[in-house]
């Protein structure tokens, strides 16, 4: 079985490796998975031909010349992590966030749909810039101004953020819902969904687990051999799944 796997560089944790191989609770004997990870890629950018990653075309091509058996996608958490904060803060763009889930979702659709191959969604991971807000924020400004040249409108931003960024809870609680839309246009269209949030996430406080929270200041969930190692049998239960 051939898997070809895409997303943003929240998507590198499906990069097989010999070590990765040996703690894997599946067998992976004529498995092949080719992961293509393209950081900053958001949903949002699949809606402009002309982008500067042009992922559409690349995702396009490389379907092409791999032929896949089946395709896993994974964008969306730069878009809700950096992307949202963007137009909210420096673009000053007026909007409910719903509304702005609904309408990258519906980007998200006429993508997939062009891509003509069996394919496998996985919904967003939950926050790790938690339990620390200036943390949270430092790490997202500096993303999202560092383009200003502008001082004045940089610190505009800047302490707008510190007025109005939402707290854990409530950031997590945006994952959430967006991966309940997400799950929706799957059903739809009958592509599979999953995500790792069981994995990842401490039940008793309803936060990602701290084992995966990077102390550095970062987005990502930490990269481990265990971390790899749930993402890809996780994939391989959905995928069994679905296609026996």
């Amino acid at each position: 079985m051939k898997i070809l796997v895409f997303g943003d560089s929240h998507a590198l944790y499906f990069g097989m490796t010999e070590q990765v191989k040996r703690y894997l609770k599946h067998n992976i004997e004529g498995i092949e998975i080719n992961n293509h990870v393209y950081a900053g890629g958001t949903i949002n950018g699949f809606g402009r031909r002309d982008s500067t990653l042009g992922l559409y075309d690349k995702i396009l091509y490389s379907i092409d010349e791999f032929k896949p058996d089946v395709v896993c996608i994974g964008f969306g958490q730069v878009d809700l992590e950096l992307g949202y904060y963007y137009k909210k803060y420096v673009k000053e763009e007026d909007f409910e966030f719903n509304e702005w889930a609904l309408s990258t979702l519906t980007v998200y659709s006429n993508f997939i749909k062009d891509l003509g191959v069996p394919v496998v969604v996985k919904g967003l991971n939950p926050p790790v810039l938690v339990s620390s807000r200036n943390k949270a924020i430092n790490y997202t400004r500096r993303i999202i101004t560092e383009n200003i040249k502008d001082k004045s409108k940089a610190k505009l931003v800047i302490n707008r953020m510190k007025a109005e960024f939402p707290s854990d809870l409530y950031r997590i609680s945006m994952t959430n819902i967006f991966n309940n839309h997400l799950k929706t246009m799957c059903s739809a269209n009958n592509w599979s969904y999953f995500d790792l949030h069981d994995e990842l996430t401490d039940l008793n406080t309803g936060m990602i687990r701290s084992a995966f929270i990077p102390t550095k200041p970062d987005h990502h969930v930490i990269d481990s051999i265990y971390v790899r190692s749930i993402f890809i049998d996780k994939l391989l239960d959905e995928i069994k799944s679905q296609l026996g």
